[in-house]
């Protein structure tokens, strides 16, 4: 179409959650905090690689009551246009139809300002009626680009329907404090994602198969 650049491909596995090893140790006291507090518009889960948070958010998931969208961010996902490829490919394969103005706009030769991209995208996102997950995975790879100057945006306003997961390794370049202030922030940290002793004791049992 003229003034509209062709239709970007997309790695699909992107848009996958990892899978659960059947010899998970499903960990209730963290999937319970997950889903209490639905009603918030972020939940952060942050630590140092190899503390289990991908996993976590991923078993959390199979039991999700609500709809759900994974995206694994990369390097590449820091151009706000690449981004939004695939946030719109996530979206659609969770709700069939939706966001359908703002992918008008991600097509166009030229992306508009921040501010109407996150505007309508706001209100697109605001005209769902279902309430749905949107896992944002490897987070800091993003650094501070584009993509999350458009998050900060869309947090200072959210979508009712919207609930976010940010999985990072370290703290994202958002007003966190702010957030956590009014009470519209879950955080999952370092100290949560360490197994207790219980929670040891099952996962060494499933190990050796016999009981300690």
């Amino acid at each position: 179409m003229e003034g509209q650049l062709p239709s970007v491909p997309i790695i699909r596995t992107k848009l996958h959650r990892p899978p659960v090893s059947g010899d998970h140790v499903h960990r209730s006291r963290l999937l319970n905090r997950l889903n209490k507090h639905l009603y918030r518009s972020l939940t952060l889960v942050s630590a140092p690689a190899g503390y289990g948070k991908s996993t976590v958010v991923s078993c959390w998931l199979e039991s999700c009551k609500f709809p759900w969208a994974w995206i694994s961010l990369d390097e590449e996902d820091t151009d706000l246009r690449t981004f939004l490829h695939y946030f719109l490919a996530a979206a659609q394969e969770m709700l069939p139809g939706a966001c359908a103005e703002t992918q008008d706009l991600v097509k166009e030769m030229e992306l508009p300002p921040l501010g109407i991209l996150t505007g309508c995208l706001t209100n697109d996102l605001a005209a769902v009626d279902t309430p749905f997950v949107l896992v944002l995975d490897d987070y800091h790879r993003l650094g501070k680009s584009q993509v999350n100057d458009l998050f900060e945006s869309l947090l200072e306003h959210p979508p009712p329907s919207l609930h976010l997961v940010i999985c990072t390794r370290r703290n994202p370049p958002l007003p966190l404090a702010t957030l956590r202030a009014q009470g519209r922030m879950t955080e999952v940290r370092l100290l949560d994602l360490q197994f207790t002793q219980a929670e040891t004791k099952a996962l060494l049992e499933k190990a050796v198969e016999h009981s300690l």
